[in-house]
């Protein structure tokens, strides 16, 4: 967690999740997708 200037939190953190999908080919894959987040 960090402080700004002005005095307020805030927290930057990532999340990972998982992708399922079925390419050109037919065949399943699945890909990691990483999704950056801000909370004040």
């Amino acid at each position: 967690m960090k402080t700004t200037e002005s005095g307020k939190k805030v927290a930057l953190f990532t999340i990972a999740t998982n992708r399922y999908f079925k390419n050109a080919k037919d065949e399943m894959k699945n890909e990691a997708e990483f999704t950056s987040c801000v909370a004040w």
